[in-house]
């Protein structure tokens, strides 16, 4: 069993996520975001609306790539995802959206979550490289920087989603998800008449990325 985090730590971590909940309950709030997050059309803002020409000047649409959203639905080049994010996820991520990778102390340096940027942990970049023990007793430091990201988030309204991995939980990762917003991969909903229930081009590209994460095929 891992060692336990020590008390201290621990009752401001908790005092971090309790002030997350807390904006949970205000209504209309943007980080309220479950149901929102994993809308078609959440966050509207992050999808690029199609340019609209008049008809006399429109010419016969070039062929969609199968491996690319739909041109009506394309990732908004503004889009950013600010993260604690594995080299292989940030390269991945990096062919559709903007990244920016965060490192410890990337705050004091004036790093910042903005409007509009969506935040993501990936458990995986906890667990080697800069952040690695931040779900452990010996990182406490580290859990604690990444919790002040997701409250920087939270108070611009900006979505916090937490991309798991098939490493066993430790003694700071139920901190990390109840600071989430939403945990990803998301069990594979369907309904019965429409079939599989669509998320958002953004999260539906963070959701394949956790899923290879959970099975291994990374």
């Amino acid at each position: 069993m891992p060692a336990s985090l020590p008390v201290r730590a621990v009752r401001k971590a908790r005092r971090i996520v309790r002030g997350r909940r807390r904006v949970h309950e205000v209504l209309d709030s943007p980080s309220r975001a479950v149901e929102r997050i994993l809308s078609p059309h959440y966050p509207e803002h992050l999808v690029a609306e199609p340019d609209v020409e008049p008809e006399a000047e429109t010419e016969e649409a070039p062929a969609v790539d199968a491996g690319r959203p739909d041109a009506r639905h394309e990732l908004a080049s503004a889009t950013r995802v600010v993260g604690v994010l594995t080299g292989a996820t940030a390269r991945r991520l990096g062919d559709v959206l903007a990244v920016t990778v965060v490192a410890p102390g990337s705050r004091a340096l004036g790093t910042r979550v903005e409007s509009g940027d969506v935040l993501v942990v990936e458990r995986a970049a906890l667990q080697s490289g800069p952040w690695s023990t931040a779900e452990t007793s010996s990182g406490t430091a580290l859990l604690r920087e990444v919790l002040e990201w997701t409250t920087e988030a939270r108070d611009c309204g900006a979505p916090v989603i937490m991309l798991d991995s098939a490493d066993a939980p430790n003694v700071g990762t139920n901190l990390l998800r109840g600071a989430s917003d939403v945990v990803l991969p998301r069990a594979q909903q369907a309904d019965p008449v429409l079939g599989p229930v669509p998320m958002s081009p953004v999260v539906s590209l963070l959701d394949t990325v956790a899923r290879a994460a959970v099975e291994g095929d990374r």
